[in-house]
């Protein structure tokens, strides 16, 4: 359709190539998830592993590559989530990889994802369990309904 069409432009305004507005490059890569086209998971990457990225934007970039999922995309999202758990940085970070590898649903991330279990921040210990368990099959000492 016409969305694809525009892709690149897309791309484009989220690397800030073309825009700097914040708001309109969030809009833009968030776009890029909702479009969840594997061809733009190596530009997701570059945004999202750019220290120089705004966090939002690389926030938005982590959720977008969760929804593509693919072993590229869960390859960056959990190398980039074991270097953030080794320093205990950017949580908020953290939890939106922790959530987009739930969404991923991919045996690569269990073991980064075993890591966030013994984090003492509760949301990102429970994240973590959930996507375990949503990837596995095993409730990590959670019991479950249904």
């Amino acid at each position: 359709g016409k969305v694809r069409d525009l892709k690149d432009d897309i791309v484009k305004i989220m690397k800030g190539e073309t825009e700097k507005n914040h708001d309109v490059r969030r809009g833009a890569t968030q776009g890029l998830g909702e479009l969840a086209d594997a061809s733009t998971v190596t530009a997701l990457i570059q945004v999202f592993n750019d220290d120089s990225v705004h966090e939002e934007i690389r926030r938005d970039a982590a959720i977008a590559l969760g929804k593509i999922g693919g072993d590229a995309a869960v390859s960056a999202l959990a190398d980039k989530l074991g270097a953030l758990q080794a320093s205990k940085t950017a949580k908020d970070l953290r939890l939106d990889i922790v959530k987009a590898l739930t969404e991923a649903k991919n045996q690569k991330a269990v073991p980064v994802l075993k890591t966030v279990l013994d984090d003492e921040n509760a949301d990102l210990h429970f994240h973590a369990a959930d996507a375990l368990f949503q990837i596995t099959g095993d409730g990590y000492g959670y019991q479950r309904a249904g």
